[in-house]
């Protein structure tokens, strides 16, 4: 009864919990995962938490009350003086506890840690562009602006009223915004090749506005960039990035070559430079072949802008929104956020299963503490006669406290061996959420265990304590 009335507390103090971590939860979660919105605590719910504590409060007070039903009359009428001490049965349980929670701690907090290094390897990512101090936003023109002319001068309005905004030293725009927009492909056949256009190779299709490459921070590697010299009356060029020159011209200059997309009755267009490789899709997927047109020669009608300040970026929102209704009032201007902003966006569902995991691993890491804390808190109140007796016979205070600690931390050694072959079995099924680093990756395997064995130190540490200040003559007398 008594562990059943500890187990029903600790279960509603759980639903307690329960309602509060969802909303907390929901709110960190990213609003792109999906069924977000059935995630609540429901009449299913509350009956596993009442069921749980149940079963749980029976299980707890099995051992110890079977063993109280059937007592050793002679030997408890002998001990009696002594206080209550365990059985060798129920010794090897309360130790059998304790490993099984440092091993379970041992397993999260690993599984923890991997996703905590893999996340660290992709934000350290190079993404191919700058995202500091870069605002992106999205218009969308209305049906005014049918014809390539009117958008043509459109953009050049625009632009201009972008570019003298206090602070702004660049604008331009594109048809896919990296990390944070879809991603249209077309087919490309080099001249001179005599490929089918069943085997045309597929590469990623943008368009350039303005000054895009200089914006977003994005390199040139070889030949030049769009100019205003290459408008709509002068031959069509293309420029395409490094992925795309390595897979169709390997080993070639690839200035000037001529290419077609779409069709065989598409025209011959000519590259006239290469920039540097920019992961669009997500940072821990490779960059795509790619291959930019220029907005004078085909202009868009719904770009992404990105504007680089030398001030923060959120700062720019209202001069931002300005310029756009100074250009065209019918214009939409939505989805104004930092390139920065649409990074983190473009990982939160990875940190979002990091902080799931690195909170039940930091909950489980607890509980292995106080499991400690508590077995070796009630080993020393069972010895203290013998602990006293060891003092009197001229044990020092530091032995004592250096065999309390001993055996804390032997415990949680055969814990950490537990929780390490378990996750021998069950850490390669986490793979596919890891980057940049192998499931058993050695400093994490090394770190988690250390960090176990400090953590259980510092719980040994208060009942070592109290083991080491025991009076051998108080302890004599009450033996």
């Amino acid at each position: 009864m008594e562990t059943l009335i500890l187990s029903c507390a600790g279960g509603a103090l759980a639903l307690v919990a329960v309602r509060w971590g969802i909303g907390a939860l929901l709110s960190l979660a990213p609003a792109d995962m999906p069924r977000l919105s059935e995630v609540h605590a429901d009449l299913p719910v509350l009956a596993f938490t009442f069921a749980l504590s149940i079963v749980t409060g029976l299980a707890i007070g099995l051992v110890p009350g079977l063993a109280a039903s059937r007592p050793a009359l002679q030997a408890t009428l002998k001990d009696a003086g002594r206080g209550t001490t365990a059985g060798r049965g129920q010794r090897r349980l309360r130790a059998a506890l304790v490993v099984a929670e440092v091993a379970l701690a041992v397993v999260l907090t690993l599984g923890g840690g991997l996703l905590l290094r893999s996340f660290l390897s992709v934000l350290a990512v190079d993404p191919g562009f700058k995202p500091d101090h870069l605002l992106t936003l999205q218009i969308a023109l209305p049906n005014s602006y049918g014809t390539a002319d009117q958008r043509r001068a459109l953009y050049a309005d625009l632009f201009s009223r972008l570019e003298a905004i206090p602070g702004v030293t660049s604008a331009g725009g594109t048809t896919r915004l990296p990390l944070g927009s879809t991603n249209v492909t077309t087919k490309v056949d080099v001249e001179g090749r005599g490929l089918p256009p069943g085997e045309w190779p597929e590469v990623e299709f943008r368009r350039a506005v303005r000054s895009y490459f200089p914006a977003m921070g994005i390199r040139l590697v070889r030949g030049r960039t769009f100019t205003d010299q290459d408008g709509p009356n002068a031959p069509i060029v293309v420029v395409i990035n490094e992925r795309m020159a390595g897979r169709l011209l390997p080993g070639e200059n690839p200035i000037g070559r001529r290419v077609r997309f779409g069709s065989t009755s598409a025209p011959w267009v000519t590259i006239v430079g290469v920039i540097g490789d920019v992961r669009h899709s997500a940072l821990e997927a490779e960059p795509s072949p790619e291959l930019y047109t220029w907005y004078l020669q085909n202009p868009p009608t719904n770009p992404f802008i990105v504007v680089r300040s030398t001030v923060d970026a959120a700062s720019l929102t209202p001069a931002v929104r300005a310029a756009v209704q100074a250009a065209d009032k019918q214009i939409a201007a939505y989805d104004i956020r930092s390139m920065e902003q649409v990074r983190s966006e473009s990982v939160a569902q990875r940190r979002f299963v990091l902080l799931l995991v690195g909170a039940f691993g930091v909950l489980a890491l607890v509980m292995a503490a106080v499991g400690v804390y508590g077995v070796m808190t009630l080993v020393v109140s069972e010895r203290t006669t013998e602990i006293g007796i060891r003092l009197a016979l001229g044990a020092a205070p530091s032995h004592v406290l250096r065999a309390v600690i001993v055996e804390g931390l032997t415990l949680t050694a055969a814990g950490i061996a537990a929780g390490l072959a378990v996750s021998i079995a069950i850490l390669p099924l986490l793979s596919t959420q890891l980057y940049g680093i192998r499931a058993f990756d050695p400093p994490t395997l090394t770190a988690v265990p250390g960090m176990l064995l400090a953590v259980a130190a510092l719980a040994c540490l208060v009942p070592a304590w109290k083991a080491m200040a025991v009076d051998p003559v108080e302890a004599l007398r009450a033996s």
